[in-house]
């Protein structure tokens, strides 16, 4: 939905659906059939769908009673029930022989619509986060998809609840078309969702956009097209357009040799963005067992969560004025304080401080009220006075200003990457804050190798199928996502630390990854040149489309 709503219509993820984009699910949707079908929309706005399926439908010769008894659309917003009955009286039709509910799509398909099946369900439901989504409502979605067997959670968003529900009421033939948000296809918590859809459905198709196609909202979104009837193309394919005014005659999307076999787990849905040779051979190498994943050979951990970064994260200007010394630590706080190098040294960090960067980490752990020295204690005051007790993180603790949870890490792990991943030696003995992860590598791992061997195209083409991406461009790697990378760290690892820093430094990034590329896909695991390339390809291709969209 593109127009934005006043506040309480933003809570309820108000943005009404471009034409084009209507239209051409609507299309998609009937394909060609003047069968009778029973078509609902689960959440009108403004019935965008409802009056493109009766236009659509009358153009293709189907009587006007026929039409309205058809049609079924639900909508919670009164106003907004009595904008469509307005559209469908301009368009000559009696709206209150169409089938249209003012109330809760969920208390719909609980009481009038329980045991109503439909043909066609397709619509643009809302985009409300967990927190925002109606309790009464909530708790109904959360009981009709536990009852069919989802554990949905706190970063369920209301899109999730609708498609699910909407699914359930489908006929064994039916078709679904949804404007849904494109994290849907990568985030974990819709991770059973995917492997559902990829069973319940003979054929699906995502259709994405280069450009963002609500204006307003830095919220990518894919249109979902899902088919029931055996008769379709089994599988999945994935097609990407500039912007909704590219979309194309549908004979241009079915193309039968663009569909791919879909792996029924928990994998995020952008690896369908690639072709069939790139996704098996990912498939091929993730079932390698002599390649490890980072679980193996490391743990991941989020950074420091302070509950105050103003408070607790502070310069050296601030740590002489209030004699801090004793109760900080070295501290790195954003990846723009790293530079290109594999290690994050002390020197590197003493220039950070020296240019009274943030870079120390204070935390005062209170013995007796007693000892506290009275720089601390009017730091502390400061503290008070800016209401720093009172923040959810700080509150919850047992001495509000002593910091849980700090240990100093092997190494560094981006969480939020630009072009690449990156792992950085930590040879300061700082600390990050939840910007960017901490590693500690297991017991017998030789580090400076490790550390090494993460630098090559294998690595960096998983980093983007585990990843997530988002609007702006940015992807970004959970811990649990972190310890999935597929690192290639051999037995046999003839590979030089020192060298691929040098690269690093003096050719840049892909220089050094033909180096540990050579060494550990090509020697070490017996890769071919072609299977090397595409690797390297698989990455800066999806690398490329998620940068574009910060562009778009």
């Amino acid at each position: 939905m593109m127009k934005k709503m006043e506040m309480n219509d933003k809570l309820r993820g108000g943005y009404y659906t471009p034409p084009e984009i209507a239209d051409f699910l609507v299309h998609w949707s009937l394909n060609g059939s003047r069968e009778k079908k029973s078509v609902l929309e689960p959440s009108m706005g403004d019935g965008a769908f409802v009056l493109s399926v009766v236009k659509e439908l009358s153009k293709r010769g189907v009587s006007k009673p026929e039409i309205e008894k058809s049609i079924y659309g639900i909508e919670l917003f009164e106003q907004e029930v009595k904008k469509v009955k307005k559209s469908l009286r301009n368009e000559k039709y009696n709206p209150e022989k169409f089938n249209l509910f003012s109330g809760d799509f969920f208390s719909a398909i609980e009481g009038p619509l329980k045991n109503k099946k439909f043909d066609l369900i397709l619509g643009n439901p809302p985009f409300i986060r967990y927190q925002n989504f109606p309790s009464e409502q909530s708790k109904l979605a959360v009981e009709i998809l536990a009852r069919n067997g989802f554990h949905p959670n706190k970063l369920t968003n209301a899109r999730l609840f609708f498609l699910l529900a909407s699914v359930f009421h489908l006929k064994d033939d039916g078709k679904l078309a949804m404007v849904i948000p494109a994290e849907l296809l990568q985030v974990s918590y819709a991770a059973e969702t995917r492997v559902f859809l990829s069973k319940f459905f003979h054929s699906i198709t995502i259709i994405s956009f280069k450009k963002l196609v609500f204006q307003g909202i830095q919220q990518e979104v894919v249109l979902l097209l899902c088919d029931r009837n055996k008769s379709e193309r089994k599988g999945i394919n994935f097609v990407e357009f500039s912007d909704a005014s590219e979309l194309p005659p549908l004979a241009k999307i079915k193309s039968p040799s663009s569909f791919k076999s879909i792996d029924h787990d928990n994998d995020k849905w952008t690896q369908y963005l690639l072709t069939k040779k790139e996704i098996f051979l990912l498939r091929r190498l993730k079932n390698d067992k002599r390649i490890l994943k980072l679980s193996d050979l490391a743990e991941v951990d989020v950074g420091i969560v302070t509950g105050n970064n103003n408070f607790f994260v502070v310069n050296a200007e601030i740590v002489n004025k209030y004699k801090l010394r004793p109760y900080v630590i070295p501290l790195v706080g954003r990846s723009a304080q790293f530079n290109a190098s594999l290690y994050f040294t002390k020197k590197n960090w003493e220039k950070i401080s020296k240019s009274n960067g943030l870079c120390f980490l204070f935390s005062y752990d209170q013995k007796t009220k007693k000892a506290i020295p009275s720089g601390v204690k009017k730091y502390l005051k400061l503290g008070m006075q800016n209401s720093v007790p009172n923040g959810y993180k700080c509150k919850v603790r047992k001495i509000w200003h002593y910091v849980p949870s700090v240990w100093i890490p092997d190494a560094f792990l981006f969480r939020q990457i630009h072009t690449s991943p990156r792992m950085i030696m930590n040879q300061a003995k700082a600390v990050p804050t939840d910007t960017i992860h901490r590693v500690r590598f297991k017991k017998d791992i030789n580090k400076e190798k490790l550390l090494a061997s993460f630098y090559n195209s294998l690595t960096f083409a998983f980093s983007e199928v585990f990843g997530r991406s988002y609007g702006g461009g940015v992807l970004e790697l959970e811990p649990s996502e972190a310890e999935r990378l597929l690192v290639p760290y051999l037995s046999k690892n003839n590979i030089d630390p020192k060298k691929v820093e040098t690269i690093l430094n003096s050719k840049g990034l892909e220089t050094s990854l033909d180096y540990v590329d050579s060494i550990l896909l090509a020697h070490g695991l017996g890769l071919s040149r072609n299977d090397v390339d595409t690797l390297r390809k698989i990455w800066k291709k999806l690398s490329k489309r998620r940068l574009e969209r910060k562009k778009a």
